[in-house]
Protein backbone atom coordinates (compact mmCIF):
# COMPACT_ATOMS: atom_id res chain seq x y z
CA UNK A 1 0.00 0.00 0.00
CA UNK A 2 1.47 3.85 -0.78
CA UNK A 3 0.08 6.60 1.05
CA UNK A 4 0.41 9.73 0.14
CA UNK A 5 0.96 13.28 1.52
CA UNK A 6 -0.23 16.62 0.23
CA UNK A 7 2.86 19.23 0.52
CA UNK A 8 2.58 22.66 -0.33
CA UNK A 9 6.03 24.28 -1.67
CA UNK A 10 6.36 27.79 -2.77
CA UNK A 11 8.29 28.34 -5.63
CA UNK A 12 9.10 31.77 -7.21
CA UNK A 13 8.33 31.68 -11.08
CA UNK A 14 9.70 34.42 -13.82
CA UNK A 15 6.71 34.93 -16.27
CA UNK A 16 6.53 37.09 -19.01
CA UNK A 17 3.67 40.12 -18.33
CA UNK A 18 4.38 42.43 -20.85
CA UNK A 19 6.47 43.30 -23.93
CA UNK A 20 6.32 46.88 -24.74
CA UNK A 21 7.49 48.66 -27.86
CA UNK A 22 10.56 50.61 -27.98
CA UNK A 23 9.30 53.20 -30.16
CA UNK A 24 5.82 53.79 -29.32
CA UNK A 25 5.56 52.66 -25.99
CA UNK A 26 2.41 50.16 -26.52
CA UNK A 27 2.31 47.06 -24.77
CA UNK A 28 1.24 43.59 -25.60
CA UNK A 29 0.04 41.66 -22.33
CA UNK A 30 1.88 38.63 -22.66
CA UNK A 31 3.19 38.38 -25.91
CA UNK A 32 -0.12 39.31 -28.32
CA UNK A 33 -0.06 42.44 -29.85
CA UNK A 34 -3.49 42.08 -30.11
CA UNK A 35 -3.90 42.68 -34.06
CA UNK A 36 -6.61 45.37 -34.43
CA UNK A 37 -6.64 44.70 -38.27
CA UNK A 38 -8.54 41.32 -40.02
CA UNK A 39 -10.16 40.23 -37.01
CA UNK A 40 -10.73 36.45 -37.41
CA UNK A 41 -13.96 34.80 -36.48
CA UNK A 42 -12.62 31.32 -35.21
CA UNK A 43 -9.34 31.11 -35.77
CA UNK A 44 -5.87 32.94 -34.44
CA UNK A 45 -4.32 36.15 -36.03
CA UNK A 46 -0.47 36.12 -35.96
CA UNK A 47 1.08 39.25 -35.38
CA UNK A 48 5.18 38.63 -34.26
CA UNK A 49 7.83 40.92 -34.70
CA UNK A 50 11.63 39.49 -34.54
CA UNK A 51 14.41 42.16 -35.03
CA UNK A 52 17.69 40.89 -33.86
CA UNK A 53 21.12 40.46 -34.87
CA UNK A 54 22.97 37.99 -33.80
CA UNK A 55 27.17 37.30 -33.69
CA UNK A 56 29.71 34.97 -32.27
CA UNK A 57 32.03 32.13 -32.34
CA UNK A 58 31.21 28.42 -32.60
CA UNK A 59 34.09 25.47 -32.13
CA UNK A 60 32.89 21.78 -31.74
CA UNK A 61 33.61 21.81 -28.09
CA UNK A 62 31.37 24.96 -27.82
CA UNK A 63 31.37 28.69 -28.51
CA UNK A 64 30.11 32.07 -27.71
CA UNK A 65 28.11 35.11 -28.72
CA UNK A 66 25.86 38.46 -28.42
CA UNK A 67 22.75 39.47 -29.18
CA UNK A 68 21.28 42.33 -30.04
CA UNK A 69 17.17 43.34 -30.31
CA UNK A 70 15.05 45.78 -30.12
CA UNK A 71 11.10 45.22 -28.85
CA UNK A 72 8.97 46.80 -31.59
CA UNK A 73 5.27 46.50 -32.03
CA UNK A 74 3.89 45.58 -35.82
CA UNK A 75 2.62 49.00 -36.53
CA UNK A 76 5.63 50.46 -36.10
CA UNK A 77 7.91 47.49 -37.72
CA UNK A 78 4.85 48.53 -40.85
CA UNK A 79 5.11 51.98 -40.44
CA UNK A 80 8.16 53.07 -39.01
CA UNK A 81 11.09 50.65 -39.29
CA UNK A 82 10.13 49.26 -42.63
CA UNK A 83 9.39 52.94 -44.34
CA UNK A 84 12.80 53.86 -42.91
CA UNK A 85 14.82 50.71 -44.91
CA UNK A 86 12.78 51.75 -47.67
CA UNK A 87 13.89 54.95 -47.70
CA UNK A 88 17.55 53.61 -47.77
CA UNK A 89 16.82 51.77 -51.03
CA UNK A 90 16.23 48.42 -49.74
CA UNK A 91 13.71 46.41 -51.25
CA UNK A 92 11.18 44.54 -48.47
CA UNK A 93 10.77 40.89 -49.33
CA UNK A 94 6.83 39.15 -48.61
CA UNK A 95 6.83 35.99 -48.13
CA UNK A 96 3.47 34.12 -48.14
CA UNK A 97 3.18 31.09 -45.97
CA UNK A 98 -0.13 28.82 -46.02
CA UNK A 99 -0.68 26.55 -43.42
CA UNK A 100 -3.28 22.94 -43.93
CA UNK A 101 -4.87 22.34 -39.95
CA UNK A 102 -4.96 18.61 -40.69
CA UNK A 103 -1.71 18.17 -41.80
CA UNK A 104 0.11 20.52 -39.29
CA UNK A 105 2.70 21.60 -41.97
CA UNK A 106 3.30 24.15 -44.30
CA UNK A 107 2.26 23.64 -47.75
CA UNK A 108 3.48 26.14 -49.81
CA UNK A 109 5.97 29.22 -49.60
CA UNK A 110 6.31 32.32 -52.15
CA UNK A 111 8.79 35.44 -52.24
CA UNK A 112 8.05 38.64 -54.07
CA UNK A 113 9.26 42.19 -54.02
CA UNK A 114 7.39 43.94 -51.88
CA UNK A 115 7.18 48.24 -53.96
Amino acid sequence: MRKFKTEQKMQEVKTLEYIQCDLCKRKAINDDWQAKDFPIEGGFQVNDVTVEFREGKVYPEGGHGTTLSVDICPDCFKEKLLLWLRGQGVVIKDKLIVWLKEQGVQVTEEDWDHP
